[in-house]
């Protein structure tokens, strides 16, 4: 009945989409043909070739060794062009990132030369228990080379971990050898990992650690060994050190499963009596994040919604529940140099929503448990990005991998006739339906974006949240 799998749709998708909408954001905005659009260009086409290239191998070809040296290799070169085209424009490698990254720099580089016990009573000065974890990681890498290019070095070796730990993960979910590769494939070289992993900012060790911990989850639900369990609690509690938020859904995400997982009774109360002590520490910890980022609950006063329109915030808000919205086209003179470098790879993203949200009603009527910690973490983070309309896509990344898996799931699930919808005609045709609405939606949310809303948007990613740490 299917001549296509939902995956090799998606594929070709991205490329039409992609490639006319390169063409007419190139003729409407002909005098911005510059080296930043060559390479997204670049980015994009490559992207194509990697994942339209697993599409009909056959399972011997997904292998770890494959995947670790397609993601190296890959990282390597698209971040080095990245740090040329930084270097070219700016004189420097920071990627346009100068908020936050250079408070990172001046504090990291001052504390690669003090032991462990006095950099953490220095940081402990100057900045709150949640930012303690960047200066912190990037001053022990720091420590063995003194570089910001061995810093990028280590980023895109953990960003090889992470896409290892992924692609493990997937399977371990149930996911087959396929989705699972391309699935992590998809993250770990997408241009916004590209552009992380150039950065001097946290999030490619923090993404390392919330894989870690989810795949120990995992882990453990395999074969409940709770060696698994404490390294994964180890990894959400460094967490804290990073983002207070995150580290909750992560716990939330470990509840869900051990209590509708497959345990005996006995293990469920335990989890319960130890649920109830965590949730005093969570209820604390809550509150201080509300403090730090939504001015101690009064949303309205917060930075986007004290200065944007309301077609911006129902634009926010679309985009953090579909998006995010991709920025395809560098155009001279905008504010945010660096969101063009992260368009590429948020198309592929934005054409996913609907395996995502379809897997999650497919996964509450199969009662697919694997599924829950996975929506419960990206919805969790969804919902904080909806409560102070925080659309910052570094924020938005942190669940990327997840989301990718969760996409993935349901259209393994759906390819392999697992979905009742594949055998009964009436729901294929409308699943068949559904995609070709979405994809068209997609297709004219990326134009209007990138033609209508240039002023908007650099009004939106504004960082209102920036570091302003004192120099000791």
């Amino acid at each position: 009945m299917m001549n296509t799998t939902m995956l090799s749709k998606m594929i070709r998708a991205y490329f039409v989409i992609g490639l006319v909408s390169f063409l007419i954001i190139f003729l409407y905005w002909l005098r911005s043909v510059n080296l930043y659009n060559l390479l997204n260009v670049t980015v994009f086409l490559s992207y194509t070739y990697l994942l339209w290239m697993c599409v009909n191998k056959d399972e011997s070809y997904f292998t770890k060794g494959r995947l670790w040296t397609t993601v190296f290799v890959y990282s390597l070169i698209f971040v080095g062009l990245y740090l040329l085209l930084s270097f070219y424009y700016a004189g420097d490698t920071f990627l346009f990132t100068y908020i936050d990254a250079r408070v990172y720099e001046r504090t990291s580089f001052r504390m690669k030369d003090m032991g462990f016990f006095e950099a953490l009573d220095y940081v402990s000065h100057i900045a709150s228990y949640d930012d303690w974890g960047a200066p912190m990681s990037m001053a022990l890498i720091l420590k063995v080379v003194p570089s910001k290019l061995f810093l990028n070095f280590c980023y895109v070796i953990m960003n090889t971990m992470t896409a290892l730990l992924v692609f493990d993960m997937g399977k371990m979910m149930g996911i087959s050898k396929k989705y699972a590769y391309i699935a992590s494939l998809s993250y770990s070289i997408a241009s916004y990992s590209m552009f992380m992993m150039g950065t001097f900012l946290k999030e490619e060790t923090l993404m390392l650690l919330i894989v870690f911990s989810m795949w120990c989850l995992y882990k453990y639900k395999e074969n409940f060994q709770i060696v698994y369990l404490l390294s994964g609690g180890f990894a959400s509690f460094l967490v804290i050190f990073f983002r207070v938020p995150v580290a909750l859904f992560i716990w939330l995400s470990y509840a869900v499963l051990l209590m509708f997982g497959e345990n005996s009774h006995l293990k469920k109360g335990l989890f319960a009596i130890l649920g109830i002590g965590i949730a005093f520490l969570v209820i604390g910890l809550w509150q201080y994040s509300a403090r730090r980022y939504a001015n101690d609950g009064d949303f309205m006063t917060v930075g986007r919604y004290a200065s944007t329109s309301v077609f911006q915030k129902l634009t926010g808000y679309v985009s953090i529940l579909f998006g995010p919205f991709p920025t395809m086209y560098h155009i001279s003179g905008t504010t945010l140099k660096y969101r063009a470098l992260t368009g590429a790879g948020e198309l592929f993203k934005f054409l996913l929503f609907l395996p995502y949200w379809k897997g999650l009603v497919y996964c509450i009527r199969a009662r697919a448990s694997e599924l829950y910690p996975i929506y419960v973490f990206t919805i969790g983070n969804m919902l904080g990005l909806l409560v102070v309309l925080r659309i910052d896509f570094r924020f938005a990344m942190i669940s990327m991998p997840l989301f990718m898996l969760a996409a993935f799931w349901y259209m393994d699930q759906y390819d392999s006739g697992a979905d009742e919808s594949v055998r009964n005609t009436p729901y294929y045709y409308w699943t068949n339906i559904e995609l070709k609405i979405s994809l068209c939606i997609v297709f004219l949310v990326t134009l209007a974006w990138n033609l209508l809303v240039r002023d908007q948007k650099d009004v939106m990613f504004m960082e209102h949240f920036q570091l302003q740490w004192p120099e000791l």
